[in-house]
């Protein structure tokens, strides 16, 4: 929270504090209303993060480098019988 302070510019900890409260109550809702069932597909891979040019040469190389996040994406399966 107190990195979300500093980044955001917030001067007082009870802003950020209320901002964070409302958002959670949001995506839970959000979640309450699409729900997967059934057949899940689950994956997760890695992807190349946006970076200068200038910043690419000391960063490390590799799968789980610097220059990689890491996502993962969920979705229903629906079977389409004929």
């Amino acid at each position: 929270m107190l990195e979300i302070k500093r980044q955001m510019g917030f001067s007082l900890y009870q802003t950020v504090l209320y901002l964070y409260h409302k958002i959670r109550v949001i995506k839970g809702k959000r979640d309450d209303e699409y729900t997967l069932e059934d057949m899940v597909y689950h994956d997760v891979a890695f992807v190349t993060k946006a970076t200068a040019a200038d910043q690419k040469e000391n960063l490390s190389r590799g799968r789980e480098s610097q220059q990689k996040a890491l996502a993962a994406a969920m979705a229903e399966l629906i079977v389409l019988e004929d």
